[in-house]
């Protein structure tokens, strides 16, 4: 195995870095393995990030439900509502982990807009599903406002993992999302 493939952890582990499996190919392991239908799996390949573990931990419809509850909040921000992005900031903020499962899904999210906004092809993004309100969020923000969304949620993801508060975190975030949209 090339040597670029094997890390070192800490402890001394060796550390085996895997590139994520295409979509068809999970697809095909989900319906195949785990009788999942053709629409299921194609959403938790896309979902999933190449990831067969990932995909099969998730649940379909209480994702589809959260994504979707998530898309209303931020679509909801107006420009300059700084007050707005407190009142979601507190309630994204209530749980860790949910404050966590946030972010990852608004890093996926701000991945795909730039994506689309760059090649108005919906082929990779991961919020297939959401593709109309990919287009047009894509469509109202430009592509620095993308890039900063980009760089200030995973700076929160990395605040947030270091148990700094929640709240201050995301509001910071939001406040950055509101002040674009001016």
């Amino acid at each position: 195995m090339p040597a670029d493939f094997c890390r070192p952890c800490a402890r001394g582990c060796l550390r085996l870095s895997f590139t994520p499996l295409s979509r068809p190919e999970v697809a095909a392991y989900l319906q195949k393995q785990h009788k999942k239908s053709a629409e299921e799996a194609a959403f938790l390949a896309a979902i999933s990030m190449g990831s067969i573990g990932v995909g099969l931990a998730l649940d379909k419809d209480a994702l589809t439900e959260k994504r979707r509850t998530w898309i209303d909040r931020l679509g909801a921000l107006k420009a300059g509502d700084f007050q707005s992005a407190m009142t979601t900031a507190e309630v994204l903020a209530g749980n860790r982990e949910e404050a966590l499962r946030f972010i990852k899904w608004a890093e996926s999210w701000y991945r795909d807009l730039l994506i689309y906004r760059m090649t108005s092809q919906p082929d990779e993004l991961v919020n297939l599903d959401m593709r109309a309100e990919v287009e047009q969020q894509a469509a109202q923000t430009s592509v620095n406002g993308i890039c900063a969304a980009i760089a200030n949620i995973v700076g929160a993801g990395a605040e947030v993992q270091r148990n700094l508060n929640r709240r201050m975190v995301l509001e910071k975030f939001l406040f950055g999302v509101v002040g674009e949209r001016r």
